[in-house]
């Protein structure tokens, strides 16, 4: 069924399994009405849980340099998205055809228009540690690097005990604090996910 939904929507992209991995790889157009105006080589790895967890983007013919300034790392990976902002607003992941449609639409444009020295078409989320900061930022009221490294703590921790002092740093205890906005975050973040957002945002603090 979902090799029938992609021939449809993507006919140049095909559903392989490598091990027991699933991988889209092929040809994906960018079309402007009824005329493509470029095409990118793409692999996307599924997640084992699919439709949840964080598909993997890679693309594989070598045009897109492997650059923070481009948004991939040096193995390849597409930083298309934060994880842990894909996971808080798709808690159970995103149909296929959907993601490519809008995440993976999204991110290649946006490279279209970076080899021809135009801005990405809706803005971006900064790459890396700016990148986790301004998301959680956005979440818990502050863009202090020791608070929000707090917050990850507790998001990566086995269990959240609500007579411990609050991350926000008011001096509360949990329970009569941000509770309720750790326990949705835990729901929709997996801990893999925050703790590899904490040791960046640990690698970026200063020693002591």
């Amino acid at each position: 069924m979902l090799r029938e939904r992609l021939w449809v929507d993507f006919p140049e992209l095909y559903l392989v399994q490598r091990d027991e991995t699933m991988i889209v790889a092929g040809i994906f157009p960018l079309v402007d009405g009824q005329r493509v105006v470029d095409r990118f080589v793409i692999e996307l790895e599924l997640p084992r849980t699919y439709p949840k967890g964080v598909p993997v983007l890679r693309e594989v013919g070598g045009r897109i340099p492997r650059t923070a300034d481009r948004h991939v790392e040096g193995d390849g990976k597409a930083c298309i998205f934060l994880p842990d902002e894909y996971c808080y607003k798709h808690p159970n992941g995103m149909d296929l055809i959907d993601f490519l449609r809008g995440p993976v639409l999204g991110f290649l444009v946006g490279q279209s228009l970076a080899e021809r020295g135009q801005p990405w078409p809706q803005g971006e989320r900064a790459h890396g540690t700016d990148g986790i900061t301004a998301f959680y930022s956005e979440l818990v009221g502050s863009a202090d690097s020791a608070t929000i490294q707090r917050y990850l703590e507790a998001l990566t921790a086995k269990q959240l005990r609500g007579h411990s002092s609050c991350p926000c740093g008011s001096g509360k205890r949990l329970r009569e604090c941000h509770q309720e906005c750790l326990l949705k975050l835990r729901e929709r973040i997996p801990r893999s996910i925050a703790r590899g957002s904490l040791e960046r945002v640990r690698s970026r603090a200063p020693r002591p």
